[in-house]
């Protein structure tokens, strides 16, 4: 049967850890706002041939809405547009929930730091890739803003997979549970980790039950 002990504890201690993260403490929130706007404007400040984007604190009094983004192109009197983003929901929930997982996996702490790297890297290369999936669609659902000359079955493709990855709140959940199974465990581990409880039926163990019962 399962380790009831170990799994409860792991689940506890990832919920502790989440809850950490995710809290809204007001330094650490506008911190991370600061590198998600910093990043954003780094890696998308110049969107593909003739796009630019601008990340900039947004003043909005909807919940968790903290980044607004503008984007136009390159070309004289270019339309503009604007978006408002939720760099918790993008991007530090799934971040924060990775790391729980990992820190909260009972492996070696020498392996979790290891892991926790592996981990941070990879979520946030998924949380680029999303953004700049959902910025592509966001250009190209404005006529005079379109870069590219999609034709309808891969604008539709495009589109679906934006509101997959972008939209669904599953996918803060989802990806970093396969990212913390990749980056965290060797083989063997996961049947020591469950320690399915099976007798011991080595010639060894009969001989010392055999010396005990004399």
């Amino acid at each position: 049967m399962f380790p009831l002990k170990r799994t409860s504890g792991f689940f506890i201690r990832c919920l502790v850890v989440y809850g950490v993260l995710t809290y809204p403490w007001p330094v650490a929130r506008s911190a991370y706002r600061a590198c998600f706007m910093a990043v954003g404007n780094t890696l998308f400040h110049s969107f593909g041939p003739t796009g630019t984007v601008a990340f900039e604190a947004s003043t909005s009094k909807v919940p968790l809405v903290d980044t607004l983004v503008h984007f136009s192109t390159k070309l004289p009197r270019s339309p503009k547009g604007k978006l408002d983003m939720k760099s918790s929901m993008i991007g530090l929930r799934p971040t924060a929930f990775t790391i729980a997982l990992i820190l909260a996996s009972p492996i070696p702490w020498s392996r979790r730091w290891k892991a926790c790297l592996w981990g941070l890297f990879w979520i946030n290369v998924f949380v680029a890739l999303r953004i700049a999936l959902f910025l592509r669609v966001t250009f190209n659902s404005v006529p005079p803003l379109a870069q590219d000359s999609f034709g309808p079955t891969m604008t539709s493709l495009l589109t679906n997979l934006s509101k997959i990855f972008y939209d669904l709140p599953v996918t803060h959940y989802s990806l970093p549970v396969f990212l913390w199974l990749l980056v965290t465990f060797r083989r063997g581990d996961i049947e020591q980790i469950l320690a399915i409880n099976k007798p011991d039926v080595s010639p060894k163990n009969a001989r010392t039950k055999a010396r005990a019962a004399d």
